[in-house]
């Protein structure tokens, strides 16, 4: 069972959301808020950002059965509109909100590793099978439950935890 590597669908190994679908206020100063232009391969490109009171991202960005869309660490964010298929794995000491054009993919533990999940969807692969499934010729963009149907091989986590070792061999994975 170890070495197998098994076709799933990226709805079955992560809960899958977005960001905010609300108008959010903009204020001076608070909690940053992100959109897919913010999204860079795994980086956050800070040079043009807003910011929402911290009213409003608790609000927004809520925790419960119903709603999940508090980012927590490990959590796979993914352009989905406009500045499509960028990814960034959001870190502890990470603290924003994203608005509706950034998918959270948030991985099931005991069967996908944040650091793989990763490494797969932002691979040259998979995004050719994104653009398969995306609209817009102008601006990219897909929805969730177009992503959740996206496929992906999963092998077993000690595989996946030595892909993501040999990829990043100096960083701890989470």
């Amino acid at each position: 069972m170890g070495s197998e590597w098994l076709e799933k669908t990226i709805g079955d190994v992560c809960y899958v959301t977005d960001g905010a679908h609300s108008k959010v206020s903009r204020v001076e100063e608070g909690v940053m808020y992100l959109t897919s232009k913010n999204i860079g391969n795994g980086k956050l490109k800070l040079d043009k950002f807003d910011y929402i009171s911290e009213e409003s991202h608790s609000k927004l960005f809520t925790d419960t059965k119903k709603s999940q869309r508090r980012l927590r660490t490990g959590d796979v964010l993914m352009g989905i509109i406009g500045t499509f298929g960028n990814c960034y794995v959001y870190k502890e000491e990470d603290w924003f909100g994203i608005s509706s054009s950034v998918a959270i993919l948030r991985p099931i533990r005991e069967l996908v590793l944040p650091e793989y999940l990763y490494y797969v969807i932002s691979s040259e692969k998979f995004k050719a099978t994104v653009n398969k499934f995306k609209g817009g010729s102008v601006q990219g963009y897909t929805n969730i439950a177009t992503l959740k149907a996206l496929p992906i091989l999963i092998p077993a986590i000690e595989v996946q935890r030595n892909i993501v070792n040999t990829l990043m061999p100096n960083e701890k994975y989470i």
